[in-house]
C-alpha cells in the first residue's frame, strides 16, 4: 500500500518554490518545481478561486494528493522521471504531437488524469464554455477516443491503472463522456525496476546472513570471552587452532 508523500504546509515553502523553481503551465494545471540539495521529493497542493468555492477546491486538492500518493508513495521517484498531465492534453491544438514527444523521451512513468474520454473510434473537437459565475470564457477542448488514447500510448508504455471521475459522466449536446485517468509505465523501466527489487533482495539476504554469522559466533565464544568454566572438550572445540591455545 502506498505510504503518506511528504507535504509543503507552510506559505514560505510554496512563495520559495515559485520563486526560485521552474514553471509549466497549462490550461487547468500550473506545475512548480525546485530541485532539493538534501534530496528527497515533497509535494504542495494549492487550488485557485476561479475554479469554484472551497467544497470544489478541496476536492480538486484531495485527487491531486492521491493521484501523487498512488504512484509516488511506494518508491518516489530520485530525478525527473515522471510526467503529470492534469487537465491538460484537450486544451492543445495538437495533443498528441506532445505526447509523442513525451513518449520519445523515455521519461518512465506518464500519468494523464482529468482529461476527457468517451467510448467513440474517433476524438471530437468541441468548444467549452466556463461558466459565467467563474468568468467569462470560451475555448476549443478535445474529447478523445479511450481507445485510440491508449493505442496511442503502445506498445512501449503499460497500462498499470484506469480511474473515472468519481461524480459520475457529463453530458453534453448529443454526447456523454467522463474525465478519466491513467497511469502507465515505460516496459523497460518495469524490467529495470524489477531488476533492481532482486538485486535490493539478494542484498538483504547477504546482510541478513553476515549479521547472523557474526551473532552465532559471537554466541559461540561467549564463554571464551568471558572466562567460564567449562569442560576441556568443549573449550577445545572452541580453541581448534595451535596458536590460538
Amino acid at each position: 500500500m502506498p505510504g503518506r508523500l511528504t507535504r509543503l504546509t507552510r506559505r514560505s515553502e510554496f512563495l520559495k518554490v515559485a520563486s526560485r523553481g521552474r514553471k509549466a503551465a497549462r490550461p487547468g494545471l500550473v506545475l512548480q518545481a525546485m530541485p532539493q540539495p538534501e534530496g528527497g521529493l515533497r509535494l504542495g497542493f494549492t487550488a485557485t478561486k476561479k475554479i469554484g468555492n472551497a467544497v470544489v477546491r478541496n476536492r480538486a486538492k484531495r485527487r491531486l494528493r492521491e493521484a501523487a500518493r498512488l504512484m509516488l508513495g511506494a518508491a518516489p521517484p530520485e530525478g525527473w522521471d515522471l510526467v503529470l498531465l492534469s487537465s491538460v492534453m484537450q486544451y492543445i491544438e495538437n495533443p498528441f504531437d506532445m505526447l509523442r514527444k513525451i513518449i520519445a523521451s523515455g521519461i518512465p512513468h506518464i500519468v494523464i488524469d482529468r482529461t476527457p474520454c468517451f467510448d467513440q473510434d474517433q476524438d471530437l473537437l468541441t468548444v467549452q464554455r466556463v461558466p459565467p459565475e467563474i468568468y467569462e470564457a470560451s475555448y476549443p477542448c478535445w474529447i478523445f477516443s479511450r481507445t485510440g488514447l491508449l493505442r496511442a500510448l503502445q506498445p512501449r508504455y503499460r497500462l498499470v491503472a484506469a480511474f473515472s471521475d468519481p461524480a459520475g459522466p457529463l453530458q453534453g449536446p448529443g454526447l456523454k463522456f467522463d474525465l478519466g485517468g491513467f497511469m502507465f509505465d515505460l516496459e523497460n523501466s518495469l524490467v529495470r525496476d524489477n531488476r533492481a527489487v532482486l538485486r535490493r533482495n539478494w542484498g538483504l539476504v547477504a546482510v541478513t546472513a553476515y549479521v547472523g554469522i557474526v551473532v552465532w559466533n559471537f554466541i559461540w565464544f561467549w564463554p571464551v570471552f568471558t572466562a567460564w568454566n567449562i569442560p576441556y572438550g568443549e573449550w577445545h572445540t572452541r580453541m581448534w587452532l595451535p596458536s590460538w591455545v
